[in-house]
């Protein structure tokens, strides 16, 4: 029963070197039970109860599921474009997939539950308020601690997220905590020969680490360092040229925004100046 479906999911476990599904450990490392182990396509849509908001509307179909009480999300590019499905989507669930193997047991980084298929994945639900939600004062000095003590953790695991200049993808969660999402543009770093590899990882390192300035600037600027404001000021020109072509683009597309990952606020939506920076 279901055996080529456990043949796609075993080959693809393979080729991207995780574990099988039904050993992908927990957070906090102790191995316990899996509620998504070995969980096909037809048994996850089965445990479908809502939808989760993209941030992208060309990003993947995010789906709330529910087994064994435990709530997970459910990325899928199954119902996306052919040329999504044939490539895009593949490539980044076996890149994110990669990256969070590799995290597993990292505070304030979602468990890798499952790899469904080649399009689609199974991470753990993480409940909170996305950072582009929020207003300037909503976060603390402790939280920034929290953020940068997670993304040194995650860097020492050999993966850089590539993507938290976009503040949707930092979770503050009920308890105050920081918690990180997103990996569809992480990079690990390789070996030690592996030069471009490496030095694309060193370069979205730096970047991870400037994106921590980027959402103190807007949601606490009162705890910038003078480095920080120097670094702020004097950024290095391809981000410069980046920051053009994206405030042009957003100009001229003009797409339609949506919140990020997580329940909405009851106050409506912060200003979006991360949109165009």
């Amino acid at each position: 029963m279901h055996t080529e479906s456990t043949t796609m999911r075993d080959s693809l476990n393979i080729s991207s070197g995780l574990a099988p599904l039904e050993c992908v450990p927990n957070t906090n490392g102790s191995g316990e039970f899996n509620p998504f182990g070995g969980l096909t396509r037809s048994e996850a849509l089965q445990c479908v109860v809502g939808e989760v908001e993209l941030v992208r509307e060309k990003g993947a179909q995010m789906r709330l599921i529910e087994r064994h009480g435990v709530r997970a999300v459910m990325k899928d590019f199954a119902g996306r474009r052919l040329h999504t499905r044939l490539f895009w989507g593949p490539f980044l669930i076996r890149r994110e997939a990669a990256s969070l193997h590799r995290l597993a047991g990292v505070d304030g980084v979602p468990r890798l539950y499952a790899v469904v298929d080649r399009l689609a994945l199974v991470i753990e639900w993480v409940e909170g308020t996305p950072c582009n939600r929020l207003r300037t004062g909503d976060l603390d000095a402790g939280f920034f601690d929290a953020l940068t003590r997670i993304v040194l953790a995650i860097h020492a695991r050999g993966v850089a997220h590539g993507d938290l200049r976009a503040a949707s993808n930092v979770i503050r969660r009920p308890d105050g905590r920081p918690c990180v999402v997103d990996f569809g543009a992480s990079v690990c770093r390789g070996g030690r020969w592996s030069w471009p590899r490496n030095w694309l990882f060193a370069r979205l390192r730096s970047s991870d680490l400037s994106g921590i300035v980027k959402l103190k600037a807007t949601r606490a600027p009162e705890l910038l360092t003078v480095e920080e404001q120097y670094q702020l000021e004097h950024r290095p020109w391809l981000a410069r040229i980046v920051r053009a072509y994206r405030t042009v683009y957003c100009r001229v597309r003009r797409p339609r925004w949506r919140p990020g990952y997580g329940p909405s606020t009851e106050d409506g939506v912060a200003e979006r100046s991360e949109t165009v920076d």
